[in-house]
């Protein structure tokens, strides 16, 4: 398929899986729930991501878990290169660097890296940013960061995963820790909407692979 094909059904694809997602997104604000267990232990706590438009050009990003206590409590940890902590996806070619991401609140520092299709999640998907903290990151608690760049909106970030063998496309996941049950730790993840997931059916979906590939 040549390119410009490709860009026309990737369009197609796109507003049509928008509208199919009312839950998801309304005006500026976009948000994910992470109620998918995919690896490991299934997390007692629930865990939310909002997207929100803040003024032009500029999109804030919450992180929120519930408070499950459990032994020792769940948190979110990682560090460079150990392929722990929460997950993205972004608009294709849209050019997002870690300079264009910044800190607003958290208990603990947090750190990201964004490298575009290159984040590797467990043993599922590619990504294109993720964030991590060296301290803990405990159950409970908030996190929230400013992403600035000419032209952004939240939309930008309804965007699932790269397929690379697993159980799924994702828009989010994270790797929860402090987990009760064997594995002491489980993946969990945002899946599409059941209108994303017809389009999926019907072989359309697999222009999801074609969107990160428009170069």
């Amino acid at each position: 398929m040549r390119k410009n094909a490709k860009l026309v059904v990737f369009v197609l694809l796109a507003g049509a899986v928008v509208f199919a997602l009312p839950p998801l997104a309304s005006a500026g604000v976009v948000k994910f729930d992470l109620n998918v267990a995919f690896s490991g232990d299934t997390p007692k706590g629930t865990y939310f991501a909002t997207f929100t438009d803040v003024e032009t050009d500029q999109v804030r990003l919450k992180l929120e878990s519930t408070n499950y206590g459990g032994p020792g409590g769940e948190f979110i940890q990682g560090g460079p290169n150990d392929g722990k902590g929460w997950y993205f996806n972004f608009r294709p070619n849209l050019g997002l660097t870690a300079a264009n991401i910044s800190q607003v609140s958290s208990p603990t520092a947090a750190a990201w890296e964004v490298d575009e299709n290159k984040l590797k999640a467990d043993g599922d998907g590619y990504f294109d940013f993720r964030f991590y903290w060296t301290e803990r990151f405990l159950s409970g608690s908030t996190a929230e960061f400013l992403i600035t760049r000419t032209g952004l909106t939240a939309t930008d970030f309804l965007y699932w995963s790269l397929p690379s063998g697993g159980q799924g496309i994702y828009y989010s996941a994270a790797h929860i820790q402090g987990t009760d049950g064997p594995e002491g730790s489980g993946w969990v993840g945002a899946v599409p909407a059941p209108g994303a997931a017809l389009l999926g059916a019907l072989g359309l979906g697999t222009i999801g692979v074609a969107r990160r590939r428009l170069s």
